[in-house]
């Protein structure tokens, strides 16, 4: 709670809708927000493979920042 502000509740609350926007997002844009030319995978091997592990990152980055 400390990094992010939100309890386990509210961090699992936000999981299915990250996911939903997340593979939305990246199946037809890339990061830097150009459309993407070709699909897409998940790839194991990823700097952040989990969507819990993204989701942790986005918001203790978003807590830092502010």
């Amino acid at each position: 709670m400390s990094l992010t502000g939100f309890d386990v509740t509210e961090f699992e609350a936000f999981l299915p809708i990250l996911k939903c926007h997340w593979e939305e997002y990246h199946s037809h844009f890339t990061l830097a927000g150009k459309i993407r030319e070709r699909i897409t995978y998940n790839r194991k091997t990823g700097k952040i493979p989990l969507i819990e592990d993204k989701l942790l990152f986005v918001l203790s980055y978003l807590g830092i920042a502010n």
